[in-house]
């Protein structure tokens, strides 16, 4: 049983990766890639009460990144979950967005670009293999 959820969840995994490569290869494909400026850091807090009397701060920064779409000057606030904290006031980065939607900018880095969707598919790779390594040792086991 154990086994065969194994095989399910390492299949899902490969799955998702081989849709996120596919999305990432049609932005590459069809997006818009850019210069990009940072213009600005803004910085936010917000608090979230607990309970008996715990608060809990969040804080964060958020790159404000200034490209033209159109002819047009766009600031658009780069929140991802990729790291950018080597982001600092006046840098000029690579950018990629899909036509028409301009806020759904990624930073774009050949070398990185792929990389989430093979990391994803190779630990379902690795999920799978250990599923199917379970499969063998209950079969082999049980003659």
């Amino acid at each position: 049983m154990g086994a065969a959820l194994l095989i399910c969840l390492g299949l899902i995994f490969i799955v998702i990766g081989i849709i996120l490569f596919f999305r990432r290869k049609k932005l590459y494909r069809d997006g818009i890639k850019a210069r990009g400026k940072v213009v600005g850091i803004e910085t936010y807090t917000y608090l979230t009460q607990g309970s008996e009397y715990n608060t809990l701060y969040y804080t964060g920064i958020t790159p404000i990144i200034e490209v033209e779409d159109d002819g047009k000057k766009v600031r658009v606030a780069y929140s991802s979950i990729e790291d950018y904290s080597d982001l600092s006031e006046g840098d000029e980065i690579e950018v990629i967005y899909p036509k028409d939607r301009v806020n759904e900018l990624v930073r774009f880095n050949e070398k990185e670009f792929y990389r989430d969707s093979i990391y994803i598919s190779m630990i379902g790779l690795l999920i799978l293999m250990l599923g199917l390594i379970i499969k063998l040792i209950e079969f082999f086991g049980s003659i």
